[in-house]
């Protein structure tokens, strides 16, 4: 338990100090790059993004939930992540003026080569990185976040002051993977072969082929609107888009990112050790979820805001997108560690059946949307949050074993605490912005401030999870603070 919640502390440090340094980068850089400099640095990235996972091949996941790691193995590991990384890299080279002549845009040719350039060197930091993690040992990853971050948000404002346009984004990210990738180096165990190997690959490769076929497919369907809506409507469009997702994810880079890493590395350990996850899954579903929807129904109110504080007027577009958006995120949001679990518990085979049914379903969905214009994109989120959940539910009832009841319990324990907050939110806001001298950026803390207040007394009184380690938490504080009291 004090590793887990050291590695969270380590995690939580890490991503708050990295999303401070990265709202003061975006808040600058929105005002000094237009809609259609984001879309074309966005559609580049998302090709990446995509080549990333096929570069990986789920060699990182393997890592984690390998219950017998050899040298052997984790050479074949290293192998698989060397050969296909360079071979990626090679192929989004040679490939970028095919892509750039597909959405008639010449700018995309040059994002698309130069980012090409990380391919040659991450694979050795994603074994070392995936190692780290399943030893529980995530202050690398925290060093390294932290540290990308500055490096790559301090790159990207001084070129953009300069004028170089979405190329500042493309330095910037190059900049942050390069401190990354060093970051690696210093912190690399002893364990960690520096040549590959092929003796162990097979075994790799057939976790990887499962794994790797659910991350690609994921991916493609959660990166179609960006190409769909580059090609049909244009890149000030996917501009927009962009936006309002960076919005929406923005629980996924506060909060779940951690929580995930280092829970999939915790069920990968359960599993290893033979405990029971029945409760161990509920109690964290119970956590995520409220969390997840103390933030999407706080967004719905405050997206307008939020939007006009970061970002300026030019982007009021995206408020559109952003609040309907944010209120389908709550369907999900009972489910948003599904993959992860369920691959650290060695269920591979059930998620490629369960995304073999659903990511061919939200590709339609969405992609019809999209090609009907951005507003109507929201409508195909709600179709497959719904399917997806209607998916994914009894897969994972027969993995976890919880009942219907214990599960319907948890859904009402999660929502009345983050409804009750977000109204008491919206009512202080119309308050203040009406009848009082409040600035925007005054209204929205105090109305934040207000909604917090009321969800944290109910969870309280309702006796919810998340009271556990919110008294673990201040008793923590206390024992820092006055350790002698503590003691006595």
């Amino acid at each position: 338990m004090a590793s887990t919640r050291r590695a969270l502390v380590e995690v939580f440090v890490s991503q708050y100090l990295s999303l401070a340094v990265q709202f003061f980068s975006v808040v600058i850089i929105a005002r000094l790059l237009t809609p259609e400099d984001i879309g074309v640095f966005s559609l580049g990235a998302a090709f990446v993004s995509l080549a990333h996972l096929l570069r990986d091949f789920g060699s990182a996941q393997y890592i984690v939930q390998e219950t017998d790691l050899t040298r052997d193995r984790l050479r074949a590991a290293l192998a698989v992540t060397l050969g296909l990384g360079w071979a990626v890299a090679l192929v989004i080279f040679f490939g970028a003026p095919l892509v750039s002549a597909f959405y008639d845009n010449e700018s995309i040719e040059k994002v698309l080569r130069l980012l090409s350039l990380n391919f040659f060197l991450l694979p050795f930091s994603t074994v070392t990185y995936a190692y780290l993690r399943r030893e529980m040992n995530f202050f690398p990853s925290a060093v390294s976040g932290v540290s990308s971050t500055v490096v790559e948000a301090s790159v990207a404002i001084v070129l953009a002051f300069a004028g170089y346009s979405f190329l500042s984004l493309v330095w910037g990210a190059l900049a942050g993977t390069a401190t990354a990738i060093l970051v690696g180096v210093i912190f690399r165990p002893k364990e960690i072969p520096w040549l590959p190997g092929f003796r162990e690959i097979g075994r790799v490769f057939v976790f990887g082929g499962r794994i790797g076929f659910v991350n690609v497919t994921t991916e493609i369907s959660r990166l179609l609107p960006e190409f769909v809506l580059g090609k049909a409507h244009g890149f000030s469009d996917v501009g927009m888009y962009s936006r309002a997702y960076g919005v929406v994810r923005l629980f996924q880079r506060l909060i779940l990112g951690g929580l995930s890493a280092v829970f999939g590395a915790k069920f990968a350990m359960i599993r290893r050790e033979n405990d029971d996850m029945h409760k161990a899954y509920l109690h964290i579903t119970a956590c995520v979820s409220c969390l997840a929807c103390l933030f999407y129904l706080n967004l719905f109110v405050l997206a307008e805001p939020f939007v006009l504080i970061l970002y300026g007027d030019q982007w009021i577009e995206a408020i559109g997108l952003i609040r309907p958006w944010a209120l389908v995120s709550v369907i999900g949001a009972f489910t948003m560690l599904a993959e992860r679990l369920l691959t650290n518990v060695g269920e591979v085979r059930r998620v490629v059946r369960m995304t073999m049914i659903n990511q061919p379903i939200r590709m339609v969905v969405v992609g019809a949307a999209c090609v009907m214009g951005l507003e109507f994109i929201v409508y195909g989120l709600l179709i497959m949050a719904i399917i997806r959940t209607i998916i994914y539910y009894p897969h994972l009832k027969s993995i976890f074993h919880f009942t219907g009841l214990e599960f319907f319990s948890l859904v009402v324990r999660t929502l009345l605490p983050c409804v009750a907050s977000a109204a008491a939110t919206m009512m202080v806001y119309r308050f203040l912005i009406s009848g009082l001298s409040f600035s925007l950026s005054a209204a929205f803390v105090v109305s934040s401030l207000a909604g917090f207040v009321v969800w944290l007394a109910l969870i309280l009184a309702f006796k919810h999870p998340l009271r556990q380690h919110f008294m673990e938490a201040v008793d923590w504080g206390r024992a820092r603070i006055c350790p002698s009291h503590t003691r006595a």
